[in-house]
């Protein structure tokens, strides 16, 4: 699945089956695209766990990656668990933070401070 709006981009992880990724590409909080994205998951078919990176809304902080139920309809947000860095995957991970490296304008409109964005460009 591959799903881009201006706010935000879902992508499966490669070589990982049911890891789907929600990136953040700005600043904006996922209330403020959330119909969006529930209309995208919709119309793919999804069902199931999606892991936001919300690196660009919330920065690299314990409250980066966000676990939140799809149910083929809604996105249930306000049962959404926050997941410690330590709980994903380390091909996950790497995937995310190659997104990142990779996508320097989300960086660039991101909450994240000048030595924050050039950390991710690496």
């Amino acid at each position: 699945m591959k799903l881009s709006r201006k706010h935000y981009a879902v992508l499966d992880v490669p070589d990982e089956k049911d890891a789907v990724v929600c990136f953040s590409l700005d600043s904006s909080r996922p209330d403020v695209y959330l119909k969006s994205l529930e209309s995208d998951l919709k119309k793919a078919g999804f069902h199931g766990e999606l892991l936001l990176d919300l690196l660009a809304a919330n920065g690299n902080s314990s409250r980066r990656f966000l676990r939140v139920q799809f149910d083929g309809e809604r996105l249930h947000l306000m049962q959404a668990k926050i997941a410690p860095v330590i709980s994903i995957a380390k091909n996950v991970l790497e995937f995310c933070q190659l997104f990142y490296k990779s996508h320097p304008k989300a960086l660039d409109n991101s909450v994240l401070s000048a030595s924050g964005r050039h950390s991710f460009r690496g």
